[in-house]
């Protein structure tokens, strides 16, 4: 029922999208999300945002090609059990914003991901499996950048966290002693 009133709002939909949200469970088919991103896409949506809940046993939900190629998305929100992989390249030219939650990217998918977008202003880094390094360079425009782990280890005797931030302007005065 629920598959049958999506496809009815969106077949009649006419003129732009300027943003499609999507939050549904995994237990419909990957076919029913597939065609609805698609029809997202045809209609240009800037904003595109996926959501995948409650996947915890079942495998998740790989990511379409075509989205990480729209060279129209301006913010792309996936969360839940998405799987980004399987990608050589991504091309999202117009791309500020990118927040990534609770899914599933590598390093390599990752780098990918971001060399893709040379305009990003805004990047979320939420718990995601099995990326182990963030490594952003050569985006200039970032602005905003937010990294949220999360651990369960009652037993963690060691934890170690590095990085380097390069800053073009100087934020001495911003150091209080």
């Amino acid at each position: 029922m629920f598959v049958r009133f999506v496809d009815d709002c969106l077949t009649r939909f006419h003129g732009r999208m300027p943003r499609f949200r999507l939050s549904t469970n995994i237990d419909f088919a990957p076919l029913h999300v597939n065609r609805w991103l698609g029809v997202a896409l045809d209609y240009h949506a800037q904003e595109l945002r996926a959501r995948i809940l409650d996947y915890t046993d079942k495998l998740p939900y790989s990511i379409p090609r075509r989205v990480l190629s729209a060279e129209f998305i301006e913010s792309l929100t996936l969360a839940g059990g998405i799987k980004i992989d399987g990608i050589s390249s991504a091309h999202l030219p117009s791309l500020r914003s990118l927040h990534l939650s609770r899914s599933h990217i590598d390093n390599r998918m990752f780098q990918r991901l971001l060399t893709g977008c040379p305009l990003l202003e805004d990047l979320s880094v939420i718990c995601l499996s099995p990326l182990s390094v963030i490594e952003v360079s050569n985006l200039d425009y970032l602005k905003r950048v937010a990294v949220v782990v999360s651990i369960r280890a009652p037993a963690l005797a060691k934890f170690h966290i590095s990085g380097i931030v390069h800053l073009k302007r100087d934020y001495s005065s911003l150091v209080v002693n």
